[in-house]
């Protein structure tokens, strides 16, 4: 799910949906990828939870039934200001970029 906006419900619309279909018989899985301000670790009560490695592979988390893995985890400092600062640099032309 992805918006051009900020706090509008897409995790909890993702969560919502992945229970649905979980009660309907289906597998689901969550992947947060927002490195802006990741919550699906707090929606699900996973914020203090660190994900497995095993042969060099992060192994996601298992949560009431479906399989969630976020950038959450691999975050030391979960606020996401100071994040975002780390993550976004600045590029010499002055645009933003991904670091």
């Amino acid at each position: 799910m992805l918006s051009g906006k900020g706090r509008v419900g897409k995790s909890t619309v993702a969560v919502n949906l992945a229970v649905l279909l979980m009660f309907l018989g289906r597998r689901t899985g969550l992947l947060d990828a927002d490195i802006h301000g990741p919550s699906i670790p707090k929606i699900l009560c996973l914020e203090d939870v660190r994900i497995s490695v095993r042969d060099e592979v992060m192994l996601p988390l298992e949560k009431a039934g479906s399989i969630v893995m976020s950038i959450g985890f691999l975050l030391q400092n979960r606020d996401a200001r100071k994040n975002r600062r780390r993550l976004v640099g600045r590029h010499p032309s002055g645009r933003n970029k991904c670091v």
